[in-house]
């Protein structure tokens, strides 16, 4: 009954020789006498059994054990007579010993266990799932108006019957000095000065201003209002004894109405009291002293005093200004050797140079001006130093609201023109004209300019001053016949 086939059977089976001793001894004793039929059945379930639990081992030792760590993951650990077999601890993630073909879950492993020593399977590590994080908006910070509120008009404009009405919102700040009704037929963004004016508004409670069609315009390329002209209308707000000037937007309006069969404007009547100032001057030891007869008009609003080298009748804003005086009571004014103009043809006063003094004195709302007399008098002295055109040096400094620029007082004055306050974001070296400029001073003695975050700046790379951009700024100090760049300071807009 016992053959070689069973014998082999044994051998595949990978028993151990004891025990397979035993089984074969323990067949051919049972084969040398007749097997009750009770135990015939026991022995055919034992040996179904053997061999199923025979085929169970290969399997485990040929899948290296992980069909009974498959099997008996919930068990406890087991013993042995040599001591307590330490409990693998589960680690996070396990290296598959495996080949595996891609986008297949991997057979997880565990590193080898000595011989004849039960094991603890170790559970698959679930990874542990990352809690999506929803990302926070920061606000953006809402730029802090400057200080004084200098800020820029904030401008509108609309076409009515045979006019258009340009309107702004108020603006509350102690410093306005008035409001520049600004136009242009080609500039996209008018202001004053370089654009001219239409008219000067000095009540700060003014919101609106009405442009009649066929309206004069001084400066600029308007000339005259015509209608089915399209112009682009703006207001530049004064600011300040240096008067700063910040302009605001510009809305293109097309001017409604016929075109004007001419541009001359129509005369208007003088209002009672405006008349022109009586004007003489006189030589003193290293000046001249003009003086004038006090005006009384209610509609004063204040004094340009002008001089020309060769223009016998000068006059505001032709021939340009050395100084504006908006005290009404005030008649007289000092010129001295050396002193600088703004504008015209005098440049720098000079000792044994001849000049026409006058005054021009403005009125109303609307700017009227009125020249008074002119006299010839020789400005006293020693002829002035030639120009040298040095530049200034400049000192920024964030404060709420923008960044305070300062810079030194040229330290000679013959020629000068304006200071030009320039900003760059690329250029660490930032010079009129080049780089645009942000406003200028045609006064000397002004030495220092508020910046507002969110201000408009003319040409150049920086658009508008934004919170939280870093700039560098200078100034460039212009004379008659050149431009001195100062230093540069980088300072970032609050």
């Amino acid at each position: 009954m016992f053959d070689s086939k069973y014998k082999e059977a044994l051998e595949n089976m990978k028993l151990s020789e004891s025990f397979k001793a035993g089984l074969i001894n323990k067949m051919q004793n049972s084969a040398k006498k007749p097997v009750p039929k009770g135990r015939l059945v026991l022995a055919s379930v034992i040996c179904v059994l053997v061999l199923t639990t025979s085929v169970g081992l290969a399997a485990n030792v040929a899948t290296k054990g992980s069909l009974f760590r498959t099997m008996f993951a919930a068990m406890a650990p087991q013993t042995t007579g040599q001591g307590p077999v330490p409990t693998v601890t589960p680690v996070p993630t396990v290296e598959p010993t495996i080949a595996v073909t891609p986008y297949c879950e991997p057979t997880a492993t565990t590193a080898p266990v000595p011989s004849k020593a039960p094991v603890t399977a170790t559970p698959t590590a679930v990874p542990e799932l990352t809690p999506s994080i929803t990302p926070t908006t920061t606000p953006k910070a809402t730029p802090t108006p400057a200080p004084s509120g200098r800020i820029a008009p904030s401008v509108s404009a609309s076409a009515g019957s045979n006019s258009v009405v340009v309107s702004w919102a108020i603006i509350t700040s102690p410093d306005l000095v008035g409001y520049k009704v600004v136009a242009s037929k080609s500039c996209s963004t008018p202001k004053y000065s370089e654009n001219g004016y239409y008219t000067w508004i000095t009540n700060a409670n003014t919101t609106s201003c009405t442009i009649n069609c066929g309206a004069s315009y001084n400066g600029g390329d308007v000339g005259c209002f015509t209608g089915g002209q399209a112009y682009y209308f703006s207001v530049t707000a004064i600011y300040g004894e240096e008067w700063q000037k910040i302009a605001g937007n510009a809305v293109q309006v097309t001017m409604p109405g016929t075109p004007a069969p001419t541009c001359a404007p129509t005369a208007t009547p003088v209002p009672t009291g405006r008349i022109a100032p009586s004007v003489s001057a006189s030589a003193g030891d290293n000046s001249v002293v003009v003086s004038w007869t006090k005006i009384t008009s209610p509609d004063l609003v204040g004094y340009k005093v002008v001089a020309s080298k060769s223009c016998s009748s000068p006059k505001y804003s032709e021939n340009g200004y050395f100084e504006w005086i908006t005290d009404k009571n005030a008649t007289s004014c000092t010129i001295n050797n050396g002193a600088t103009y703004q504008g015209g043809d005098v440049g720098t006063f000079t000792g044994g140079q001849a000049y026409y003094f006058s005054v021009t004195a403005i009125y109303g709302e609307e700017w009227q001006k009125i020249a008074g007399n002119a006299v010839q008098v020789t400005m006293p002295g020693a002829p002035a130093p030639v120009a040298t055109n040095p530049c200034v040096e400049i000192t920024v400094t964030p404060v709420e609201g923008g960044v305070n620029v300062s810079w030194t007082k040229t330290a000679d004055a013959t020629g000068f023109v304006y200071y030009k306050v320039v900003a760059s974001i690329s250029n660490p070296n930032p010079k009129y004209s080049e780089d645009g400029y942000y406003t200028y001073f045609e006064d000397p003695n002004c030495t220092s300019c508020f910046i507002a975050t969110g201000s408009g700046y003319n040409s150049g790379d920086v658009g508008s001053f934004t919170s939280g951009v870093t700039y560098y700024f200078s100034i460039t100090a212009c004379y008659d016949t050149a431009k001195s760049a100062g230093n540069a300071v980088q300072a970032t807009m609050p």
